[in-house]
């Protein structure tokens, strides 16, 4: 599993966060028309060795945007989110928060939490 796939299967997995946005969890770009709240997320950065097989766990740097209409409304969803997935640990797998930060997305009058998260994973075994 990569770290991409383990932050949508804990966020998919959230009762909690399901109901806020109805699905609405997309790599890298929330598509055109979509209703709101959405969360997005996306690769930041990976280290250089993660990406020979059997060389140890893999770590990245992942953020996951949250939009709203309102600065309440993305609190809201923000802290599902982070309930989701910060502090979880299984096997080798561990996300933890690093850092947030606000924005206001002008042309689409929606409020923008843009958060980082440190997620590893196991190594790929190559078959």
């Amino acid at each position: 599993m990569t770290a991409s796939q383990l932050i949508y299967t804990r966020l998919t997995a959230s009762a909690d966060l399901a109901e806020l946005v109805d699905g609405r969890i997309f790599p890298v770009v929330v598509p055109q028309g979509q209703a709101f709240p959405a969360v997005r997320y996306q690769l930041i950065t990976r280290q250089g060795e993660t990406f020979r097989a059997g060389c140890g766990p893999d770590t990245a740097q992942l953020q996951v945007s949250v939009y709203a209409a309102s600065y309440d409304a993305l609190e809201v969803v923000e802290e599902a989110v982070r309930v989701a997935l910060d502090g979880y640990e299984e096997q080798e797998a561990d996300i933890r928060c690093l850092n947030a930060t606000d924005l206001y997305e002008q042309e689409m009058s929606l409020f923008h939490r843009a958060v980082d998260y440190r997620v590893t994973v196991p190594a790929p075994t190559v078959s």
